[in-house]
């Protein structure tokens, strides 16, 4: 979910396929949907696909989630006011 300044929200699903990248980590793409949304983005539809690396990598004992870049495109429409 997406929440903005003013109070909006969008909520999308996604589906990720993760795969081995350079020096171990993983990289990853997917699709999705927006399934919800409140404010200025109520009624919103539409879809996105995306690609994600990790940079570093996930380690309890340290107690980090590992670093990755997100590259994502949107495409969406929202109902006349």
């Amino acid at each position: 979910m997406l929440t903005f300044e003013d109070g909006s929200t969008i909520v999308y699903k996604f589906k990720t396929i993760w795969e081995p990248g350079p020096r171990g980590f993983s990289v990853g793409k997917g699709t999705g949907e927006f399934t919800n949304g409140t404010g200025r983005y109520e009624g919103i539809k539409g879809d996105l696909t995306y690609s994600s690396k990790y940079y570093t990598s996930y380690s309890k004992e340290k107690g980090t989630l590992g670093d990755s870049v997100t590259e994502v495109t949107a495409t969406y429409t929202l109902p006349q006011k």
